[in-house]
């Protein structure tokens, strides 16, 4: 009976270890979106950065770029689920032939410094984005 019951503590101290093991290898919180990013939006887009934020689940967006030496300027406020941001954007400094809204959809890549996606703006038209985290 001893013999048992010496089995059972020894797997069950096993059990135990194992568990603070993989609980200290697990990350419970999400990766940060908080901080300064730089847009990389092709040739004819200079000067392009995003500010992010999440606060109480919510994101905060404001991002600025110029379009051959136009300045442009929008913010948004939306969600995050898991690894990616979903928020909808309003210009409030607009380009000539622009749409002044539209919706982004991105996510966050495995090492955190690197937000990529895509927009669609109010009139259909639809692009890639990609932010990369300034350090």
């Amino acid at each position: 009976m001893k013999k048992y019951i010496l089995i059972f503590i020894v797997l069950f101290m096993l059990s135990c270890s194992k568990r603070v093991v993989d609980s200290n290898v697990k990350s419970t919180s999400p990766t940060s979106v908080d901080g300064f990013w730089m847009g990389e939006h092709g040739d004819a887009f200079t000067n392009a950065y995003a500010q992010f934020s999440e606060i109480n689940g919510r994101i905060y967006m404001s991002h600025f770029l110029e379009f051959e030496n136009q300045p442009y300027y929008e913010v948004g406020v939306g969600v995050r689920k898991g690894d990616s941001l979903l928020y909808h954007v309003e210009a409030k400094r607009k380009i000539p032939g622009w749409s002044p809204e539209g919706d982004h959809y991105l996510k966050i890549d495995e090492s955190g410094n690197k937000i990529s996606g895509y927009f669609i703006d109010q009139r259909g038209s639809k692009g890639k984005m990609i932010f990369n985290r300034l350090r």
